[in-house]
């Protein structure tokens, strides 16, 4: 299934959003979000390439891949979105979304994975989330790794490598946010270049936005390089 969302030239965001959550299942809203979002923050970069913006299309089997279009005046575009959140980071956010209440909060660690849930929920909101504790090197490991393993898998996939070059899109909801974490998104994105060779021609990008105006937001476009934007409005 293909569902078209119009991009005007003002548009707003948050009523696109709208109107995927209306239009799409969970998984696509998801992806939609993250286009929406993406291409908000990185509109002029793109628009200076490919001409105006005039809508972005998304894709769901059996129609996909790429996950996304977007449709500029010039030259469509495939976007491809792969979460690299870790499974046991979006395992206890679905946890604390069912404790709910004003219960506070310790965060898990994203590269330390508990043994159970009940481990996860004491580690969150019990007396065991006190002393965990995580480096900034095992953190920035997890976010090199997180990026890297993501596009090997993405183009070890034939659907993928007969693509036209486009966006790798990887959201990574609490892998930014540290003082540093360019660094290490940097030394993902030369690792994919040298190791995935199916990747070259692609712009490789990693983003989370949070508030609906905090961003971290990085591409490396082969045209232009490496460019990082920690705010913006949505």
């Amino acid at each position: 299934m293909i569902r078209r969302f119009d991009w005007g030239s003002n548009s707003d965001i948050s009523a696109l959003i709208e109107e995927a959550r209306k239009a799409l299942d969970q998984k696509g809203w998801e992806e939609a979000v993250n286009v929406f979002q993406f291409l908000s923050i990185w509109i002029h970069h793109f628009q200076s390439k490919l001409g105006q913006l005039n809508g972005v299309s998304h894709l769901s089997n059996p129609d996909d891949p790429p996950d996304a279009i977007g449709h500029f005046s010039n030259h469509d575009i495939p976007i491809e979105v792969c979460s690299i959140t870790p499974a046991h980071v979006k395992q206890s956010d679905d946890l604390h979304r069912k404790v709910g209440g004003n219960q506070g909060r310790y965060d898990v660690p994203i590269s330390q994975k508990p043994r159970s849930a009940a481990e996860a929920r004491d580690w969150m909101y019990g007396p065991g989330g006190v002393d965990i504790w995580e480096s900034f090197t095992d953190a920035m490991e997890t976010v090199h790794h997180s990026i890297v393993d993501a596009a090997k898998k993405k183009f070890g996939k034939p659907s993928i490598a007969k693509l036209e070059p486009g966006v790798l899109l990887l959201p990574g909801d609490r892998l930014f946010g540290y003082f540093g974490e360019e660094e290490a998104v940097r030394a993902a994105f030369n690792a994919v270049r040298k190791e995935v060779p199916a990747a070259n021609a692609w712009i490789l990008a990693v983003h989370h936005q949070w508030n609906g105006r905090e961003c971290f937001s990085a591409i490396d476009d082969p045209s232009s390089g490496f460019a990082l934007k920690r705010e913006a409005k949505s």
